[in-house]
C-alpha cells in the first residue's frame, strides 16, 4: 500500500462483521502514506495500527497499544469490499477472534 493507493485516497471504511465477537460500529481510516491508520468506534479513535504488506498477498494491521493483529485477505482498493480476521496476538501465537469485511 502506498500514497498512491486507492486508500489513501478514499480513507474510511466501515467494518461489517461476518462472524465471531464483533459489535456494530467500527470503522477503519488509513492515513494518506499507506502505513499506517486508526480504528474508530462509534466515531471514537480507540487504536492506531501500522501496515505490514505480507509476502502472501495478505495484509497485517498491526495495533500498537492492543495484543491484536488484523489480517486482511488482500489489499484494499478499487473501492471492492476485502474481507479480513481479527486476532489475538500474545507473541508468536494468534487466536482469531472474529471474521469481518471492510467496505466503503
Amino acid at each position: 500500500m502506498g500514497a498512491n493507493s486507492d486508500t489513501a485516497r478514499n480513507p474510511q471504511w466501515q467494518v461489517r462483521r461476518s462472524g465471531g465477537v464483533l459489535p456494530p460500529g467500527f470503522t477503519k481510516r488509513f492515513a494518506d502514506d499507506g502505513r499506517s491508520g486508526t480504528t474508530y468506534f462509534l466515531g471514537l479513535p480507540i487504536g492506531d495500527f501500522d501496515i505490514v504488506a505480507r509476502d502472501d498477498a495478505h495484509v497485517e494491521l498491526r495495533y500498537r497499544t492492543w495484543p491484536v493483529v488484523d489480517v486482511l485477505d488482500g489489499r484494499p482498493g478499487e473501492g471492492e469490499p476485502v474481507g479480513g480476521s481479527g486476532n489475538v496476538s500474545l507473541g508468536k501465537l494468534r487466536t482469531p477472534f472474529c471474521r469481518f469485511r471492510l467496505e466503503r
